[in-house]
C-alpha cells in the first residue's frame, strides 16, 4: 500500500501484462460467382455476385484480487462481445463493343443491389471472486457492475449504371456516364440521386499536322482532356430519417418511473451530399513513350454536406442532421515515368505528385466549436469558415527568458522567472490567453503528397522499390506534451534532464523543471506550439528482391517456373519529427495532425519462393 505517498501508485507499464489480457478470434468468409453469355457479336451480358462475412468474438479480461484499485477502473473484470458484419453485392450488366471502320462504340448498362449489415452483442460483469475465471458465468460478480449491449443494423444500396464511349480515329473521344443511386439510408421521398459526368479527350499527336511539323520525333504521344462529373455521398448513419427512442427515467409523485425519449427532431429530407468535380489536363509520351506523363488541373465542389444541426433549449433542444455546408478542393496532379533499357537492364521508373488546397466555405456554425478535447491531448484545433480544416491555432513561443530584465521588457508574464517559456502576446493586451493570442500555426493535413515507384529486372534478377511521402503539415506530438511535463506521476521524459538551471544548466533551452508550473507561467501549456513539428516524411513502404531460377533446372522437379524473393515493409521513414511516427491522425477535422501515441506502422521481412507446375 502506498499510504499517503502518491508516487506509490505510479503505474508501471511492465506490471499490465499481469492485470489485462484480450483474446480475439476472427473468422472471414468471401465468395464470389459470376456467369457471362455472349447474345451477339460484341454483345454480353454478365451477372455476378459476392458475399462476405466477418466474426468476431473478443474477451477481456482486466484487474487481479492482488492488484491496486488504482491500476483499473475495476477489480477481476471480463467483458464479451461478438460482433458480425456481412456484405453481399448483385450486380447485372450489359455490354457492347463495335468497331465500325475508324469509329469506336462502347456501351455498358447495368442495375447493381449492395447490402450491407452489421450485429453485436456484449455483456460485461465485474468483481468476480476468482483470479482464473474466463467466462461471464463465472463465480460471483457484482450484480451493480453487470451491463448488457447490443445492436443490429442493415442498409441497402441501389445503382442504376450506363456508360458511353465514342473514338474516332483514335483521335477523338467522348465519353459520358450515368448513374442513379438509392440509398436506405435516406427517406423515400429523397432516396434516389442523379449523377452524371461526361469527358472528352484529342490526341493532336494522330493528327497530320503533327508528323508535318516534325514534332513526332520527339513528343510521340500528345493528348489533352477535359471532365466534368458528379458524384454522391451518403455520409450520414444508417437510420437518420427513423425517429429513434431512448430511455430516461423520471420522477413521478416521488416515485421513479421508467420513460422514453426522442433524443431529437427528425428531418425527413436529409439526403445525398453532392461532389461536383471539373478537371483538364494533358497526357504525352517522348521518344516512343520511353519518358511519359500526365499533368491535370481539378476543382472539386462538395456541397449539401451532412451535419447536425444544434437547436436551441427554448425550441427543444437536441440536434437536426440537416444538409447545410459546403467545402472546395482544388489542385493539381502530375506523373512522370522513365522507361530506359541500359544494356542488359531495363528500368521502369515512375513519380507522382499531388497538391490539394482546401476550404470550407460554407459550414455549420455548431461544427466552429468543435469536438470534445480527448483525455491526452486537449484542444488544438481551430475551424474557421473560409479557411482549411484541421488547422493548428496556437500561441507562439520565443525561446525561453535568460533574465529579469527580458521578463520586464516583455511585460505579458508577470509570474515568469528565468528559465520559463517566452510566450507572444498576439493581441497585445499585456496577458497571455488562449482566447486571445492563438495565431494560425500550421496545417495538420498534408496539402502535398507523392510517391516513387522503382522496377528493374537484370537476367533472372528483379527489383522493386515503393517510396511514398507527405509534406507541408505539422504534427502535434501528444506523447511529448505529456512526458515533458515537470510535474505528476507517469513516467517523464529525458528532455527534463537538460532543463534551464540558472548556475548548473544556463545555455539551455529547455523550460527549468517547475513543479508548481501549472500555477505560475504554465511552460507546458498544450496550447502553444512547443509540441508542434514539421510533420514531412518519406516512407519505404515496400522493398524487393527476387530471383527466378533456371527452367532446365527446375524442370527437372516438375516445376514449370520458381522465384524466391526478400521482401519488406516500412523499412525506414525520412523524417525530422521527433516521435515514432510521423503518420498520425484521425479522420476528423479536429483529429487530424495529432499523436496520441498511437501504434505506428509494423515493419516486417519476408522470404517468398512463389513456384508454378
Amino acid at each position: 500500500g502506498g499510504g499517503d505517498n502518491p508516487e506509490a501508485l505510479i503505474r508501471n507499464p511492465l506490471d499490465y501484462q499481469d492485470f489485462w489480457s484480450r483474446e480475439m478470434i476472427q473468422d472471414n468468409v468471401s465468395t464470389s460467382l459470376y456467369a457471362e453469355y455472349k447474345i451477339l457479336d460484341g454483345l454480353k451480358f454478365r451477372v455476378s455476385g459476392a458475399y462476405n462475412q466477418t466474426d468476431f468474438r473478443i474477451t477481456t479480461i482486466t484487474g487481479t484480487m492482488a492488484q491496486p484499485q488504482e491500476y483499473f477502473n475495476c477489480e477481476r473484470c471480463i467483458e464479451e462481445e461478438e460482433l458480425r458484419d456481412a456484405n453481399w453485392s448483385l450486380d447485372n450488366v450489359l455490354t457492347y463493343s463495335g468497331q465500325f471502320g475508324k469509329h469506336s462504340v462502347n456501351l455498358l448498362l447495368g442495375y447493381v443491389a449492395q447490402e450491407f449489415s452489421d450485429r453485436s452483442i456484449s455483456g460485461f460483469k465485474a468483481d468476480f471472486l476468482s483470479d482464473i475465471t474466463t467466462t461471464l458465468n463465472g463465480p460471483g460478480a457484482n450484480p451493480l457492475f453487470t451491463e448488457l449491449a447490443g445492436s443490429n443494423s442493415m442498409s441497402r444500396l441501389n445503382s442504376v449504371i450506363s456508360t458511353a464511349s465514342y473514338t474516332y480515329d483514335d483521335r477523338y473521344m467522348l465519353n459520358f456516364n450515368f448513374r442513379r443511386d438509392g440509398s436506405s439510408r435516406f427517406d423515400e421521398s429523397v432516396r434516389w440521386g442523379n449523377f452524371p459526368g461526361f469527358s472528352a479527350g484529342w490526341r493532336l499527336s494522330n493528327e497530320g499536322f503533327w508528323s508535318s511539323l516534325g514534332l513526332d520525333k520527339i513528343v510521340s504521344d500528345f493528348k489533352i482532356r477535359a471532365g466534368y462529373g458528379v458524384l454522391g455521398r451518403q455520409n450520414t448513419g444508417t437510420y437518420p430519417p427513423a425517429a429513434t427512442l431512448n430511455y430516461i427515467p423520471y420522477s413521478f409523485g416521488g416515485t421513479l418511473i421508467d420513460g422514453l425519449i426522442t433524443p431529437g427532431p427528425v428531418n425527413l429530407f436529409v439526403s445525398w451530399e453532392e461532389s461536383k468535380t471539373t478537371n483538364i489536363g494533358f497526357e504525352f509520351g517522348i521518344l516512343d513513350d520511353k519518358i511519359s506523363g500526365s499533368f491535370e488541373i481539378f476543382e472539386r465542389k462538395t456541397d449539401k454536406l451532412i451535419s447536425g444541426l444544434v437547436i436551441p433549449g427554448s425550441a427543444g433542444g437536441g440536434e437536426i442532421v440537416t444538409n447545410n455546408g459546403e467545402i472546395n478542393n482544388n489542385g493539381v496532379e502530375f506523373s512522370l515515368g522513365y522507361n530506359p533499357n541500359i544494356g542488359d537492364v531495363r528500368l521502369n521508373i515512375g513519380l507522382n505528385a499531388t497538391y490539394i488546397n482546401t476550404e470550407l466555405t460554407s459550414i455549420p456554425e455548431d461544427e466552429l466549436f468543435g469536438e470534445a478535447p480527448e483525455w491526452d491531448v486537449p484542444h488544438v484545433i481551430e475551424i474557421y469558415e473560409g479557411r482549411a480544416p484541421s488547422e493548428f491555432w496556437l500561441i507562439k513561443t520565443d525561446g525561453i527568458f535568460k533574465s529579469q530584465a527580458e521578463i520586464d521588457a516583455h511585460g505579458a508574464q508577470p509570474d515568469a522567472q528565468p528559465g520559463d517559456v517566452k510566450f507572444i502576446d498576439a493581441n497585445g493586451d499585456g496577458e497571455i490567453t488562449s482566447e486571445g493570442d492563438r495565431q494560425f500555426a500550421g496545417l495538420g493535413r498534408a496539402p502535398w503528397s507523392g510517391g516513387l515507384n522503382v522496377n528493374a529486372f537484370y537476367k533472372a534478377f528483379d527489383f522493386s522499390m515503393n517510396l511514398y511521402g507527405n509534406f507541408g503539415h505539422h504534427v502535434f506530438n501528444g506523447p511529448r506534451y505529456l512526458i515533458e511535463q515537470p510535474y505528476g506521476y507517469d513516467n517523464f521524459g529525458t528532455a527534463l534532464l537538460d532543463a534551464y538551471h540558472e548556475t548548473d544548466n544556463p545555455n539551455s533551452n529547455f523550460p527549468r523543471n517547475n513543479p508548481s508550473d501549472i500555477d505560475e507561467n504554465w511552460n507546458s501549456r498544450p496550447d502553444s506550439d512547443r509540441y508542434l513539428e514539421k510533420g514531412n516524411f518519406v516512407k519505404a513502404a515496400l522493398i524487393e528482391i527476387g530471383y527466378t531460377l533456371p527452367s532446365d533446372l527446375v524442370s527437372k522437379a516438375g516445376v514449370r517456373s520458381a522465384r524466391v524473393s526478400f521482401s519488406t515493409q516500412n523499412l525506414f521513414t525520412l523524417t525530422g519529427y521527433s516521435g515514432i511516427d510521423p503518420e498520425q491522425g484521425r479522420d476528423g477535422w479536429f483529429s487530424a495532425g495529432i499523436d496520441r501515441g498511437t501504434t505506428p506502422q509494423y515493419q516486417s521481412f519476408l522470404l517468398n519462393l512463389n513456384l508454378t507446375f
